[in-house]
């Protein structure tokens, strides 16, 4: 019944017609909103977990959100190969 007066007044004027458009595509943004925040959340979430477990093996004082590894790396470091990396605190 709704769809119906819907349909029917799109034919009548172009404010109805944007009415009727707003109409259709409401929903589908809604769906789309809630879509892209859950991704968004889960992606902080995947990352966040990923940076505090490495939190544990040491941090990088320069650049603390790099794990032991990427410090040791970027630092050019040699002793870095058997484990050992001056660059972790």
């Amino acid at each position: 019944m709704r769809h119906r007066y819907i349909v029917k007044k799109r034919q009548e004027s172009i404010f109805d017609l944007i009415k009727g458009a707003h109409d259709a595509w409401s929903g589908w943004l809604c769906v789309l909103l809630v879509g892209v925040t859950a991704g968004t959340l889960a992606g902080v979430i995947d990352i966040g977990a990923t940076w505090m477990t490495d939190l544990k093996f040491g941090i990088c004082p320069d650049q603390f959100w790099l794990n032991k590894e990427q410090c040791c790396w970027s630092s050019n470091d040699t002793e870095s190969v058997n484990g050992n990396c001056s660059q972790v605190v």
